[in-house]
């Protein structure tokens, strides 16, 4: 298991109880070699969402085995290796990116010492022009949201990644 990135063997899982009860995956395999690049595509109600929700950890599979990155992804250090950006990600709209990036550091436990200069060069880094540094998140486009969302990597793979994410 240790050249997968992704091992999904026999995953089930439903929601709702008794005749409402919604089957929104059954039996499903899956094998991601580390490295590739793949994507979950199916029509609406097919399970990606619940099947992307089992791998990072946030709803548990009523059966099967899911293993990433050669653990089970409830384990804090697993879920600590794997990285997500949900496509619509929600940010306070009173939130600026420079308010953001202060608050998710202080929630990761950041020193305060150089915290200024780290996010000038982190909002630098991701393409963000100083002049919407302190603009509403309210008045952010899609694609600016999810520049300034949290890292989406391990430390240290962001550090081996080629360019801004």
């Amino acid at each position: 298991m240790t050249a997968l990135a992704i091992e999904v063997r026999g995953l089930g899982k439903g929601y709702g109880r008794g005749s409402r009860r919604v089957q929104a995956l059954r039996d499903l395999q899956l094998s991601v070699p580390r490295g590739a690049v793949f994507g979950l595509v199916g029509q609406n109600g097919a399970g990606k969402t619940t099947c992307i929700k089992v791998m990072l950890g946030i709803a548990r599979p009523d059966e099967g085995e899911v293993r990433v990155l050669g653990g089970d992804p409830i384990d804090v250090a697993v879920r600590a290796r794997i990285g997500y950006l949900p496509e619509n990600l929600q940010i306070p709209g009173h939130l600026d990116a420079f308010g953001l990036l202060e608050a998710i550091a202080r929630l990761r436990g950041l020193p305060a010492s150089g915290l200024g200069e780290r996010i000038a060069q982190r909002l630098t880094a991701i393409g963000l022009q100083p002049s919407a540094w302190r603009r509403p998140a309210s008045t952010w486009s899609k694609g600016m949201r999810q520049r300034a969302g949290p890292p989406t990597r391990p430390r240290a793979a962001r550090a081996r990644a080629p360019g801004p994410r």
